[in-house]
C-alpha cells in the first residue's frame, strides 16, 4: 500500500483524464467498500466494528452523540489543517505538476466522496482496526495513519506536512468512538461546503475556535451518554448453562 501510494503521489496522480471521471469515481467507491469488507474479514474482524452495515451491531454504533462528536472534532482538526496549510504554503514552494483544477461539479462531488471513502475509511478506519485487533501499541498505528494520509499529499512538498496532524487526529477520533460514517460524512461536507464558506470569512482562525469549541460541547456529551462510544466486541459471551 505505501508503494503503491509513494507511486501516486509523484507521478502527480489523480489527474483530470478520463479514467478519472466523476463516473470512475462513484464506481470505484463501491468497490473500495468491497476491498475493505473482504481486507478486514479475511483478517477475522467483523466490518461492523468500523460502523459501516446495516444489521444491529452497526446501528447501535450511530448514536446522535458519539456521530456528532467525531464528525464535529474531525471539521475542527480539518479546519486547523487547513490553516497550518496556508501558513506553509505561503512560506514553501509547491510543487506544481500535482495540482488538478477544478472540474464540473459532478466531478468535483464524485472526486471529493471518492476522498473521503479513501482516507477515512481505508487510511484510517481499516488501518486502526487491523493494528488494533493485532494488539499493537497506539502510537504505531497512529504513526502509520499519519504517515499514510500524508503520502498521496507528496506533491505539495513541506506544505502537505499537516496532513501527518490530520492522519493522527482522524485514528484517534475514530478510535476513540469506532464509526467511521461520522468521518466521511464531515470530511465530504468540509470539502463540499464549510471550506468555501470559511474561505470567505475575514478572521478564519475565529471559525477554528468556534469549531473546536462546538467538539468540545459534543464531546462532553457524547461522554455522559450511556453507549455513545461501544468497544469492538472480540468474543462474545458465553450463554451461562441453566441447571
Amino acid at each position: 500500500m505505501v508503494t503503491v501510494e509513494c507511486c501516486l503521489a509523484v507521478s502527480g496522480w489523480p489527474r483530470d483524464t478520463p479514467t478519472t471521471a466523476g463516473e470512475g469515481k462513484l464506481l470505484t467507491i463501491g468497490l473500495l467498500l468491497w476491498f475493505a469488507r473482504e481486507l478486514l474479514l479475511r483478517h477475522g474482524v467483523a466490518p461492523s466494528v468500523t460502523g459501516l452495515g446495516f444489521g444491529p451491531a452497526t446501528v447501535e454504533r450511530h448514536t446522535v452523540a458519539g456521530v456528532l462528536a467525531g464528525g464535529v472534532t474531525l471539521i475542527a482538526l480539518i479546519l486547523t489543517c487547513t490553516q497550518i496549510r496556508i501558513f506553509l504554503f505561503e512560506h514553501f514552494p509547491v510543487y506544481g505538476p500535482g495540482l488538478s483544477g477544478p472540474g464540473n461539479l459532478f466531478e468535483e462531488v464524485a472526486r471529493y466522496a471518492w476522498t473521503s471513502v479513501v482516507e477515512e475509511l481505508l487510511l484510517t478506519a481499516v488501518v486502526v482496526t487491523l493494528l488494533v485487533a493485532a494488539r499493537r501499541p497506539a502510537w504505531e498505528w497512529l504513526l502509520v495513519a499519519a504517515v499514510l494520509r500524508f503520502l498521496p499529499h507528496l506533491y505539495l512538498g513541506l506544505s502537505g506536512m499537516d496532513t501527518l496532524l490530520l492522519g493522527a487526529g482522524a485514528a484517534w477520533i475514530f478510535y476513540r468512538y469506532r464509526d467511521v460514517l461520522p468521518l466521511i460524512v464531515a470530511h465530504f461536507l468540509y470539502n463540499t461546503v464549510i471550506l468555501d464558506f470559511t474561505a470567505q470569512l475575514p478572521q478564519r482562525w475565529a471559525a477554528v475556535v468556534l469549531a473546536w469549541v462546538a467538539a468540545g460541547v459534543v464531546t462532553v456529551v457524547a461522554v455522559v451518554s450511556p453507549g455513545s462510544a461501544p468497544s469492538p466486541r472480540r468474543h462474545p459471551a458465553k450463554p451461562t448453562p441453566r441447571h
